[in-house]
């Protein structure tokens, strides 16, 4: 059951996913907020409540070749996807929405 207790946008943006281990996936966001992000995902590997860290793309051409790093924890998996919840500043993750 959801639990949310801030709105969620809807965002359609290029996103990567660092597993533990070091494995990078790409995926696109569905939907973010004050807490986390929901990322859309083609194969949902790590268990639930693995840390990882989001690669938000900067730049003018975004790439995961330049881009910050975000701590967060799967609290969701979905055959489509994993639900995050950031682990710092959860106003960083609506700016990034916001600015791009």
């Amino acid at each position: 059951m959801e639990r949310r207790r801030n709105i969620r946008h809807l965002v359609n943006k290029c996103i990567g996913i660092m597993y533990p281990g070091g494995i990078t996936v790409t995926g696109r966001t569905r939907d973010a907020g004050f807490e986390g992000v929901f990322v859309e995902l083609d194969i949902v590997e790590p268990p639930a409540h693995a840390m990882v860290q989001l690669l938000i793309p900067v730049g003018p051409r975004p790439t995961l070749v330049d881009y910050f790093s975000i701590p967060a924890v799967i609290t969701r998996r979905a055959k489509d996807g994993i639900g995050l919840r950031c682990t710092c500043r959860e106003d960083i993750v609506v700016d990034y929405v916001r600015t791009t």
